[in-house]
């Protein structure tokens, strides 16, 4: 009887201390820290950005004919909040750009300007030059929701040079300008954010979802992006971002052959990518980098090609000042 005693004690200790055990190693897992990674943009403080295009193509004809050229773009513009958010968390951005640099290079063309040199001749007749020339100089507002998505896109002088350009007689000519003042054309070369933010407070490797629209030589390919929050370190959070299918949606009509200076019609379009974004605590972008590979096909007339694209994107802060 002892015997029996003894073994039920010695069982139930074991499991008392055994159920303690479990229950304290449960009380020492630890929460990963959440994080609130909001958009935001500092009242009356100027946040000047680059934003640079590097393109690398090569196209191929159904002659087996070669073309390849190299072309980088860059801007520089200010990103300025001249007033509070309204009572639903809409905020009032107004982005200026001051000066452009154009350079293309290709086995028979070689084109540059740069704003700063104002001895420079700029080469106007040059089509591609000119529909990138038409977002230098441009003021534009943006109405960004509180999710950093861009609503809404206007601005007195943007509408009065739409309406000059809508005078010109070259057809051809004057949808390319307007195309290139389009909202959706000046969202993606200005509008930093990207709509990576997460809709909601992370962890580390938190995923979200969001809709996503690239110009790749000038064709517009969407898709979706899927995001990563990949942590925090030295003040900042990384957030990393996948495109696995962007596609045009389309086929497109005069889009621009740069180094053959000759419009074609681009017929399809598939892209993948990555953006790796490291934004402040205080919520602006501090750097941003795209990198993305795309195969259009297209036509010149009833010549057929395919067009391989290397393209990356970056948006940099280099710096900000109080007004």
């Amino acid at each position: 009887m002892r015997i029996i005693t003894l073994l039920f004690l010695i069982s139930f200790n074991i499991l008392v201390y055994g159920q303690d055990d479990a229950q304290t190693g449960a009380d020492n897992v630890q929460e990963l820290p959440k994080y609130d990674v909001s958009f935001n943009l500092s009242e009356l403080v100027y946040h000047i950005y680059r934003f640079t295009e590097t393109t690398k193509v090569k196209r191929v004809f159904e002659d087996n004919t070669v073309n390849e050229y190299e072309k980088t773009v860059t801007y520089w513009f200010n990103v300025f909040v001249p007033g509070p958010e309204d009572e639903n968390g809409f905020l009032l951005v107004e982005v200026k750009t001051d000066s452009m640099k154009y350079d293309l290079k290709s086995s028979d063309k070689n084109i540059y300007y740069t704003t700063t040199d104002y001895e420079m001749d700029m080469p106007l007749n040059y089509m591609d030059f000119f529909t990138n020339y038409v977002q230098y100089g441009q003021t534009v507002n943006m109405l960004y929701s509180p999710y950093g998505d861009v609503s809404k896109i206007d601005g007195d002088q943007l509408e009065s040079e739409k309406r000059q350009y809508a005078k010109t007689n070259d057809e051809i000519k004057r949808n390319q300008i307007l195309y290139a003042l389009s909202n959706s054309r000046l969202k993606f070369s200005f509008d930093v954010p990207k709509g990576v933010y997460p809709p909601y407070e992370v962890t580390k490797d938190t995923t979200w979802k969001s809709e996503t629209e690239f110009f790749l030589c000038g064709v517009p390919l969407r898709g979706e992006l899927i995001n990563t929050f990949d942590g925090f370190s030295n003040n900042e959070y990384h957030i990393s971002s996948t495109m696995d299918s962007l596609s045009l949606i389309s086929p497109i009509e005069n889009v621009i052959l740069p180094d053959l200076d000759k419009n074609c019609i681009i017929t399809s379009g598939v892209a993948t990518g990555d953006i790796k974004t490291d934004l402040h605590t205080s919520g602006n972008v501090k750097y941003s980098r795209a990198k993305l590979k795309a195969l259009l096909k297209g036509k010149v007339g009833n010549f057929k090609f395919n067009q391989i694209v290397e393209t990356t994107y970056t948006w940099d802060l280099l710096g900000k000042f109080q007004y």
